[in-house]
């Protein structure tokens, strides 16, 4: 029996040329910068603070990252935001910020990035428009840093 991804497979057109294709068993993450570098005075307390391991930079800071997938396991609303493994906010985080600084998630969703920026001594903003969501929000960001503030502020209707 044709086998595909260790599962029984049925021989259809996935396995007969010229209809055969290429799964996208990767997801890519973009990065921008706006204006030039930024500058730090020379020994920045909060940037050697945030400094990371050899094995850290050289893991890191490589092309393809291999981490296994989040599996959503909670309502049927959470399962309609996208779940990444928090390794991902965790990495992104401490590469591109140094500690005391703010990181903005404009698509809030159940809250992991604030969640990671707290552990990780970065203050965090984010933006959701699902108030279903604010449950799910609060319960992942609480209790992780006794100076963390969680604050809700909801949209002024128009």
């Amino acid at each position: 029996k044709p086998m595909y991804k260790g599962k029984g497979a049925f021989l259809g057109s996935g396995f007969l040329p010229p209809n055969a294709y290429v799964t996208l068993d990767c997801e890519f993450i973009l990065l921008f910068r706006k204006g030039k570098l930024r500058k730090f005075p020379p020994k920045d307390a909060l940037r050697y603070e945030s400094v990371f391991t050899k094995k850290e930079r050289d893991e890191w800071f490589s092309q393809i990252w291999s981490l296994k997938g989040t599996r959503q396991t909670e309502t049927d609303l959470e399962r309609r935001i996208a779940a990444y493994p928090e390794e991902i906010a965790h990495r992104l985080i401490r590469m591109f910020s140094v500690k005391g600084e703010l990181v903005l998630d404009p698509f809030l969703g159940s809250g992991t990035t604030t969640k990671i920026a707290i552990q990780n001594e970065r203050n965090s903003i984010g933006y959701e428009t699902d108030l279903n969501l604010l449950p799910i929000i609060t319960k992942k960001t609480e209790n992780h840093s006794k100076e963390a503030i969680v604050k809700i502020i909801k949209r002024k209707k128009n």
